[in-house]
């Protein structure tokens, strides 16, 4: 008989660890299966591909999670629109001061480059630039001329009628080149009275055909003034085919210089042989 009892105890405490066990093993699978459904839903709800309300298909032993699992993900989606809109804004800050900055140090660029009285390039701007245009027409093979001009009379015309005059004649000058030159030309201010027009892809004869133009455009600006000896324009012309084939922009400039300078000296001794001799 007490064989019989413990078998049947053993009997009864396997029995009881089976269900057990069984039992153990079905609330770990549906705890695995339900976890699993979180892995897969949560990161899509996360990443908005799929809405909230889909968290409520997990289900198993963590459905009771879920409306806290919710409000997180709510949450967690106000954050990220509130940071969005703030890099928005950031954004559009951050563009209106770049395009501000830019717009900044392109005046100043043009304020460095500028003469302030004639609107035209100043002589920094020419030591910059002609050295680029040069380069750029040698290796297209074309030519290109630099017109010289420097006003006769400036100063007496400042003596006469005040340095007022004198500044309102330059900006009509430079008015007259600017409206004078192709769009591809650049017009300096080389110095007080000095002018310098860059003509790239320009021979000689039609830079002079230019610069005489001016000259009679200056006669008719400085008739109204009814000055015994009105301002007027002197032309020095010197070109990259008329220098030696490494000539630098300063030897291009002397060259207009003294082209310049010779047509003065010229002009003097015309004046001076047409004034009536002494009897």
């Amino acid at each position: 008989m007490l064989y019989i009892g413990w078998v049947v105890a053993i009997v009864v405490v396997g029995a009881v660890c089976f269900v057990m066990l069984r039992v153990w093993y079905r609330k770990a699978l549906y705890w695995t299966w339900s976890e699993r459904r979180l892995r897969v839903i949560l990161p899509k709800v996360r990443a908005g591909e799929m809405p909230i309300e889909e968290l409520s298909r997990v289900g198993g032993p963590l459905n009771a999670l879920v409306p806290l699992i919710q409000d997180l993900c709510r949450d967690l989606r106000q954050q990220q629109a509130v940071i969005a809109g703030l890099d928005q804004e950031l954004s559009r800050k951050v563009a209106y001061r770049t395009g501000a900055l830019e717009r900044t140090i392109q005046s100043l660029r043009q304020q460095a480059s500028s003469d302030v009285l004639t609107g035209l390039y100043n002589r920094r701007a020419l030591e910059t630039m002609l050295p680029e245009m040069m380069q750029k027409c040698r290796q297209q093979g074309k030519d290109l001329t630099l017109l010289m001009m420097d006003v006769d009379n400036f100063k007496l015309l400042n003596d006469l009628r005040g340095h007022g005059a004198g500044d309102e004649f330059l900006k009509s000058l430079g008015q007259l080149i600017k409206s004078s030159i192709r769009a591809s030309d650049a017009a300096f201010r080389y110095g007080g009275d000095e002018f310098v027009i860059v003509l790239p892809n320009c021979s000689p004869g039609p830079a002079e055909q230019i610069g005489q133009r001016l000259v009679g455009m200056v006669e008719q600006l400085v008739k109204p003034m009814k000055l015994a000896r009105p301002p007027g324009l002197s032309l020095g012309l010197n070109a990259l085919s008329k220098c030696d084939v490494d000539a630098d922009a300063n030897a291009l400039l002397d060259g207009a210089d003294c082209s310049l300078y010779a047509q003065k000296g010229q002009r003097k001794r015309q004046m001076k042989s047409a004034q009536p001799t002494a009897a």
